[in-house]
This record gives structure tokens, sequence and C-alpha cells, in this order.
């Protein structure tokens, strides 16, 4: 009777229990979602899907952990499956205004522009909140403005401002100039042009022109007047690869006097890896020509071919951000057996946008070994640069930008004689047009 009454009473027992564990299951699915929103704010959006994936075993149906979870691979970068899970939001909430704006946001990402921007304009008309309304417009002007740049033909920029350098180099290799650190103020002009001869979805061909220009308070031997033109034709490929060659040409003139000629041909090609990585794989050839001047009467000796074959990885890891890290190794060829060198460079540059503020920070080392002894040395020489450098850009409108930069260089070599450190600070005016 009394296994009967147990066996009797278990139905009972499980339709009382039932409420009061859903409602258990309730407040743990909102404490996971406002557990993951909390990461997510916190730049921890991988931790955040963790959590949030748990919690959707329990509640696979529940808009709010689809649209949070959506928004956290987003973030993370994972926007095939941010895809999947705010598509579901859409489609059980069309309305849904922030599902929406996020739905664009990751089309953006994955290069999906047009069906993004569709997304963003609904946002922008029908959506009650302010905020998402805002962000949605700023989206807009911003691929409006995109697409104005892209179609704009003919280009013109102007830089120009002030520097104070604390060791005066032309050239951090220079071998030739043996002397005690000069610092000096100089004022720079800077012009970029630039021209798309043709161009169609798949195929762009682009003419520039740049010119600078310094003039030193005191040390005028270190003026530099420099022309550069350029051509360079860029094609796409199925939108898996994209692959470009580039010449340049290079005349400078340094206190007046003829410098150096130096023509450039780089092919390049660049590789979507995933959706959120990029790997350029390059080659530059240079073919040098140095001339002697009364600055520098022995520069000629420096003539010759360089050679660099180089890769780089770009990371979009988050909204606004990117970090470039790259290798190369670079062989010079001289007229002088001394002079010749092996370079391996390593380089970061990490870049980011908050409104009109934009921040660009780098580093470099390289490292150099000459090939020969050069004459009153009993060693070949060999040296270590560390550079570093920081800008940071405020857009004062459409037309004009403000900086500032910093640049410190330390050289060190195994002779003594070669080891230098270097301040660069700048400030600098640019004009679009």
């Amino acid at each position: 009777m009394k296994i009967g009454n147990i066996l009797f009473l278990l139905p009972f027992i499980f339709f009382i229990s039932l409420p009061f564990r859903t409602e258990a299951s309730d407040k743990d699915i909102e404490l996971s979602i406002t557990k993951g929103v909390y990461l997510i704010d916190s730049g921890l959006p991988e931790e955040a899907i963790e959590i949030l994936k748990k919690a959707l075993d329990l509640a696979p149906s529940n808009i709010r952990l689809l649209q949070t979870l959506g928004i956290a691979c987003s973030r993370a970068g994972r926007f095939s499956e941010a895809m999947e899970y705010l598509s579901q939001v859409l489609k059980a909430e069309p309305e849904n205004c922030r599902a929406a704006y996020e739905f664009g946001a990751v089309l953006l990402e994955l290069g999906r522009t047009e069906e993004g921007e569709q997304y963003f304009r609904m946002v922008a008309e029908r959506c009650p909140d302010e905020t998402l309304k805002e962000a949605a417009y700023s989206y807009i002007e911003g691929l409006t403005r995109s697409r104005a740049e892209a179609e704009k033909k003919l280009y013109l920029n102007f830089i120009t401002g002030i520097q104070y350098d604390s060791n005066v180099i032309l050239e951090p290799e220079e071998p030739f100039i043996k002397r005690p650190e000069k610092a000096d103020w100089r004022s720079v002009l800077f012009i970029d042009a630039g021209i798309n001869l043709l161009q169609n979805n798949d195929l762009n061909i682009r003419a520039g022109y740049m010119f600078y220009q310094s003039i030193h308070k005191s040390l005028n031997d270190f003026n530099i007047h420099q022309h550069s033109a350029s051509l360079r034709l860029a094609r796409e490929f199925n939108n898996r690869f994209m692959a470009s060659l580039l010449y340049n040409l290079q005349y400078s003139l340094v206190g007046g006097e003829l410098y150096s000629v130096v023509n450039t041909v780089s092919p390049e090609i660049e590789i979507p890896t995933f959706s959120n990585m990029t790997t350029s794989i390059f080659y530059k050839h240079e073919f040098r020509r140095f001339f002697d001047s009364r600055t520098f009467p022995v520069n000629s000796l420096r003539s010759g071919d360089l050679d660099a074959t180089g890769i780089s990885e770009k990371i979009e890891f988050m909204k606004e951000s990117d970090l470039v890290i790259g290798y190369s190794i670079e062989n010079d060829r001289t007229e002088t057996e001394y002079l010749d060198s092996l370079t391996h460079r390593i380089s970061a540059l990490f870049k980011k946008r908050i409104e009109s503020w934009h921040l660009y920070l780098r580093v470099e080392y390289l490292y150099r070994v000459y090939k020969e002894t050069e004459p009153g040395f009993s060693e070949k020489r060999k040296e270590g640069r560390q550079e570093y450098s920081l800008n940071i850009v405020k857009d004062l409108s459409r037309y004009f930008s403000i900086y500032g930069s910093e640049i410190y260089i330390s050289n060190n070599a195994n002779i003594s004689s070669y080891d230098y450190s270097r301040n660069i600070t700048g400030l600098f005016l640019v004009v679009k047009l």
C-alpha cells in the first residue's frame, strides 16, 4: 500500500514542483544574460559566449538570450555565428531594432555593404530609440562618405607643420657622417595628390604624386626637397584575393644638391584568411643611385640594388580597431662590398578610431648585419635598431585635421661610434580636398 500510494502521488508531486523549477530556470537565464552583457561591455566576448551558450541549452528559443549571444559573437569576430543567432531573433521579431542594428554591423564586417546599409536605414527610419537611430545614421554617413571617396577621381592633400629633432641624421644607416649630435627645429610641407585613371568592380589604376620639403632653422645642409611619382595597378579576383603592382620614382635633393634617384617595383597579394584577418605577401626591388655632394662626399658608394620580401597580417579584432604585424628580410647590394648588408625587420602597428579621434601606435625592430669589414675596423658591423612612434589625429571637419606625433629611435651597434638615440616631436595641420 505504501508503494502504491507513492506511485499514485508522483504525478501530483511533479506537476506541483514544475512551476517552481521553471521559475528557477528563468532566473538562471536572466542571470546568464546579465553576466553576458557585463562581459561584453568589459571587452571579454569569448567568456560571455561560453556562459550564454550554456544558458541556450536550457532555453533555445529565448529571444533576449539569442540576441545577446549574437552580439557577443559579433564582438569576438565570429561573424558567421553572430548572423545565425541574430537572424533567428529577426525571424521571430522583424521590428527588433537592436537585432537589426547588430545584424547590419555584421554584414558590413563580412563585406556585404549594401545589405548592411539597408538594415541601418530600417533602424534609422523606424526605431524609437534615439541612441540606436543616431548610431545607425553615423554608419550611413560613413558609408556615403566612403562611396564618395572611392568614386572621387582626383584627390589632393596638404600637410604642414613643425618638428623638433634631437639628433638630425638624414638616414639612420648613413655610414659616412660621424659627428656630435645636433638638435634643430624644422618646418615641413607635404603634398599628396592622386588620380584614378581607371576604376571598375575588379580593376583600379591610380597615378600619384608626392612632394616633400623640409627647412631647418640652423642645419640648412640637411634641408630635403623631394618628388615622388607612382603608378599602382590593383585587381580583385572573385573576392578571394587582391593582386597589385606598384611602380615609384623618387628624386631627392639635400642642401640644394642632388642626393638620390630611386626606382621601386613592388608586387603584392592580399588574401582574406578569416572573417577578420587579411594576409599580405609582398616583394620589393629598388634600383638606387646616390650622388656625391659637399655634405656627402662619398655618397655614391651606396649606389646599388635592394631586394625585400615580406609578409604581414592585418587583424580587425574590435570595432574601429586594427592590428598589423609584419616581417621582412632585406638584401642590400652596393658598389662597395663592406656596405652590403642583410636586414631582418619586425613591426607592429595598432590603429584605433574613436569618433573623430584616431590613434596610431607603431613599434619596429630591425637587426642588420654587414657582410664585410669596413676599413679602419677589426670586425664586421652589426646593429639592432628600435623605433617607437605615436600619432594622435583629431578630425576638425571633413576637410581639416590636426595631429601630433612622437618618434623615438635607439640604435645599438657592436661598433660604438654607430650608437645613437633620437627623438622627433611634431605638430601638423592636414587639409584634405
